[in-house]
């Protein structure tokens, strides 16, 4: 019985008002689902609340409404898509950085956070054919590029690769010789 005494009294000293955060992760990705969250704390009842997604200039992109209440326990999950055509052509994406503006308000408290939006066309993955190599043995490995689904390339692609390896940790040293990709 002591500690929900001292617990309401804490409250009562601090003058707790229900508070909400936002969750974005610092980078989102440009057709992909990305997930945001919204939690509440200190909230008894219902709130409903709206995500608004801007360009950092002030472009409206798109507003998403969710409630928090004790059901979800005063969190909810936001699931967002963001169309890279729809914003910019890729090739602006790709010459500079692009942020965006996050926006969740609860009545009329708002928090904003400005993620980086990247535009990437896939992944490029290398397998090589041993676990561990000797010095001086040739290294052999596989290149190849997928789309963001893990499907292949559709078009044909040139694939530039260096390979490096640790000399030391102070240093960084390039192999030019003995690599064999396919």
């Amino acid at each position: 019985m002591n500690s929900i005494w001292y617990f309401l009294i804490v409250l009562s000293l601090t003058n707790a008002t229900p508070q909400f955060s936002l969750i974005v992760p610092g980078m989102l990705d440009a057709d992909v689902e990305e997930k945001l969250v919204v939690e509440g704390f200190g909230y008894t009842r219902a709130q409903q609340g709206n995500l608004i997604l801007e360009t950092a200039n002030g472009d409206f992109i798109k507003e998403e409404v969710f409630i928090l209440n004790e059901a979800n326990k005063y969190q909810k999950i936001i699931s967002i898509q963001i169309s890279s055509e729809i914003l910019f052509l890729e090739n602006q994406l790709r010459e500079r950085k692009v942020f965006l503006k996050v926006t969740a308000e609860i009545e009329k408290k708002k928090v904003y956070v400005y993620p980086q939006l990247l535009v990437t066309q896939g992944h490029i993955f290398t397998q090589v054919k041993e676990p561990v190599y000797t010095p001086g043995q040739k290294v052999k490995c596989r290149i190849f590029a997928v789309q963001k689904s893990l499907l292949p390339l559709q078009d044909k692609s040139t694939i530039t690769a260096e390979i490096r390896v640790w000399k030391s940790l102070l240093s960084l040293h390039t192999l030019h010789s003995n690599l064999a990709c396919t």
